[in-house]
């Protein structure tokens, strides 16, 4: 994906997000986290935003929580639903929120969560086969650097809907 193309999806993600109109969209805080299970690597609160007939692109949000004594680095993410999906992340420059795609993945230091929320991390779906409606769900596999990988089931929600526990655990090695 070109700048161009970065900085109209970015402007695009903060209107459906709330930040534009501060409409009853915004999401709530995120609560105290769970401590991560010993030994496990926990995805939890996965979710993906609809994105109805007419929308190219989407994103999924969770939290990886890293249970294991060595640093983690999730690589890449891969699914059926978009032709091409990508780790990026939103930051604010110079009063001017921009995507920043993320091609080496983000750390997930030992014993502590990588949390990817809406104007955060984040993945993008680019370029959807098909829109993504509420009640629908597809598969997700995160990639690691150290060549774990570990497939989750996304839930397609509302935005503002509280994601349930949708945990997946993975004992690593």
């Amino acid at each position: 994906m070109n700048r161009l193309h970065c900085i109209v999806f970015s402007l695009i993600i903060l209107l459906f997000s709330g930040c534009a109109g501060q409409q009853n969209m915004e999401m709530a805080p995120t609560p105290a986290l769970p401590t991560p299970v010993a030994g496990q690597i926990t995805v939890i609160n996965l979710m993906a935003p609809v994105a109805p007939a007419g929308m190219t692109n989407g994103s999924v949000y969770f939290i990886v929580q890293n249970g294991t004594d060595q640093l983690l680095r999730l690589q890449s993410v891969t699914a059926a639903v978009a032709e091409s999906i990508t780790l990026h992340e939103t930051v604010n420059d110079d009063g001017i929120m921009r995507m920043i795609p993320q091609p080496d993945g983000f750390a997930v230091p030992a014993g502590e969560s990588l949390i990817l929320e809406p104007s955060g991390k984040h993945v993008m779906l680019e370029q959807l086969y098909a829109p993504l409606s509420a009640g629908d769900q597809f598969t997700l596999t995160l990639n690691f650097a150290d060549g774990e990988a570990l497939t989750v089931t996304v839930p397609v929600m509302e935005r503002g809907v509280d994601p349930m526990d949708h945990s997946m655990e993975h004992n690593h090695k």
